[in-house]
């Protein structure tokens, strides 16, 4: 059964900078479709960024982690506090 895991992240200096420079890395490294994410999410409200993402497994979420946690550090951006993490019931989008 999915999973949806809600995080915030804060960052020593321009949050919107650092989560640029983390994708940068991400795609250096070929992580931008890691296994198991359905969905990522990401939007900020003053300095704090909201991430949402959807995972098939909370196995492949933490593996993913591993490789991103390093990436972080390195655009110096941090999660204070432990990500919200739910069951995944649905999205809704308007007919293509």
């Amino acid at each position: 059964m999915p999973l949806t895991i809600h995080s915030l992240h804060t960052a020593q200096g321009d949050v919107r900078d650092a989560y640029l420079g983390a994708w940068r890395e991400i795609d250096a490294q070929d992580l931008r479709h890691p296994e198991g994410r359905q969905l990522h999410l990401a939007w900020t409200v003053d300095d704090v960024l909201h991430v949402v993402d959807v995972w098939d497994s909370a196995e492949q979420q933490q593996a993913f982690m591993r490789d991103l946690k390093p990436m972080l550090d390195r655009v110096r951006m941090e999660t204070p506090e432990e990500p919200e993490v739910g069951e995944f019931l649905q999205v809704v989008r308007p007919p293509v």
